[in-house]
């Protein structure tokens, strides 16, 4: 499990990068939260991008998310994300294409 707050102090996708998401097979829930608005959309996506988990990832919590769209990452059929729970995102427009998610199970928007 790991819980990452405060993501709006994050300033470019090079230091979402570094936390290697993608080379942490262990990990089983992630919790990705913003608590302030964030002003820049773009950024927050490209922020998001960069912080796409191993396929081995079960939960993933996103809150308080400031971008418009999720990351392509979201939707992937190799996605192995058995519950999905998106919170305080009232700036996207789209949600993820979920029907590409074979093991989603639970969804809380």
């Amino acid at each position: 499990s790991s819980d990452l707050t405060n993501l709006e102090n994050v300033k470019d996708e090079a230091e979402a990068t570094e936390a290697k998401l993608g080379n942490k097979p262990f990990l089983k829930r992630v919790e990705l939260e913003w608590k302030r608005n964030v002003t820049d959309q773009a950024l927050a996506e490209r922020i998001l991008a960069g912080f796409e988990p191993h396929e081995n990832l079960k939960e993933l919590q996103v809150n308080g998310y400031g971008g418009a769209q999720f990351p392509s990452w979201l939707s992937s059929p190799e996605c192995g994300l058995t519950s999905l729970h998106i919170l305080r995102c009232e700036q996207c427009r789209t949600l993820p294409v979920l029907g590409q998610l074979q093991y989603l199970k639970a969804l809380h928007i």
